[in-house]
């Protein structure tokens, strides 16, 4: 179990920090392109990237807001073997689509995953508390 909930926090952690990403791409440069071209933008794209992740992160934190995971529990059953699977095909779905720079569609799957891998989390959170 320590395993699938690391893997939830990390992909969690990566999918809201990329719908993060991808809001402040749409909003400051309009497009990948403009970033693509310029190395510049791309900096000043993780810049403003990691201050708005610090910020919001850092409030969160002091809120006392966030996961607990109890490590004691080691226990595999079907819920965890399918949640194993989707997280893969997560990963190999967020490959496909970086490769192709669809940043719209981006934008999209990584909002429903980290809707879903936040939604699961918390309720697995409230089912051990």
């Amino acid at each position: 179990m320590p395993l699938i909930l690391s893997i939830i926090a990390t992909i969690s952690g990566y999918a809201v920090f990329a719908v993060i990403q991808t809001i402040i791409v749409l909003l400051v440069f309009g497009s990948i392109s403009r970033i693509d071209n310029n190395v510049g933008n791309g900096y000043l794209l993780q810049l403003l990237t990691s201050a708005v992740v610090f910020t919001v992160f850092s409030f969160t934190y002091r809120k006392g807001k966030g996961f607990t995971f109890d490590m004691d529990k080691l226990r595999m059953k079907l819920e965890d073997i399918i949640l194993s699977v989707l997280i893969v095909g997560f990963v190999i779905g967020i490959s496909v689509l970086l490769y192709y720079k669809e940043i719209l569609l981006n934008a999209l799957i990584f909002l429903i995953m980290s809707v879903f891998l936040l939604y699961y989390s918390t309720r697995k959170e409230q089912e051990d508390a």
